[in-house]
């Protein structure tokens, strides 16, 4: 892929300029790590809005472990329901793993950053990492999960409305 506009141009066979330079994305933050051993690493993010899906859901979140690529992604109804899904995400993710979750990323939505979910990381001795605000490429691998299921879900709702 070309990295510039002017290189695009430049490239044999490239049919529309506009298109490559509109596909183009800002390169993933170099805070982004990689976790190296089961459950030392939890990506987390809410994707939406959509249509309504079934039984009245709007929003999914996912929870990503990084090591071994493990996502969970469940619909749910409103945004404010992420505190407790995410905990039994994060208990789904240790029982599968026989592993405890020792970081969890998320981008500082109010929703995560409740008292009870707090009070839950602590005794659990879990560290909640938070990018830094208005910056979602550092919350980048929760980011393209969110993409990559929110595209294949509408396409989904497009195909059976049809």
């Amino acid at each position: 892929m070309p990295s510039t506009v002017a290189d695009a141009k430049r490239v044999i066979g490239t049919v529309c300029v506009s298109r490559v330079d509109g596909k183009m994305v800002q390169a993933p933050s170099s805070c982004s790590s990689t976790a190296t051993t089961k459950c030392e690493l939890v990506h987390t993010d809410i994707g939406g809005a959509l249509t309504e899906l079934l039984g009245g859901s709007i929003y999914l979140m996912t929870a990503l472990e990084d090591s071994m690529g493990f996502i969970t992604a469940t619909p749910i109804k409103k945004e404010g329901m992420a505190p407790e899904v995410l905990k039994t995400r994060i208990k789904q993710i240790e029982t599968l793993t026989g592993v405890k979750v020792k970081r969890v990323c998320h981008d500082g939505a109010r929703e995560y950053v409740t008292n009870d979910l707090k009070a839950r990381y602590e005794d659990n001795s879990i560290t909640s990492k938070m990018t830094a605000p208005y910056k979602s490429q550092k919350n980048d691998k929760a980011k393209r999960v969110n993409h990559t299921l929110m595209d294949r879900v509408r396409a989904a709702l497009l195909d059976a409305a049809a």
